[in-house]
């Protein structure tokens, strides 16, 4: 329920969807070891997004600080992307080979 929830126009007036519009909640899959969420978006998640790096910085943490706030009761503390299956290590200058951590300041909009 919660990736059909970033998969969608958002709600609030000035929010940003998350889930480029291309992407389907389908696209992406879900698994969980212990307390990580191994989260596989498809190779055209990142052809979605504009050549900007805060937009798509922005999303991954949007998914992160989602799946590991503790009001969604979910026990996951760290989320790992993968990439068509496969553990990469950077998109552009952004390494995907760690697992992320919440950060909620890395989403907020600036105006």
């Amino acid at each position: 329920r919660i990736m059909t929830e970033l998969s969608t126009e958002p709600l609030s007036p000035g929010s940003v969807r998350v889930i480029p519009s291309e992407v389907s909640q389908e696209d992406i899959r879900i698994k969980t070891l212990d307390n990580m969420a191994v989260v596989d978006i498809p190779f055209h998640y990142f052809n979605s997004m504009e050549k900007d790096n805060k937009r798509l910085i922005q999303s991954l943490y949007a998914v992160v600080n989602t799946l590991t706030d503790p009001i969604n009761s979910c026990g996951i503390s760290e989320v790992q992307f993968t990439v068509g299956g496969n553990l990469v290590d950077s998109h552009m200058d952004i390494s995907l080979k760690e697992p992320f951590m919440m950060n909620p300041a890395l989403i907020k909009e600036e105006p």
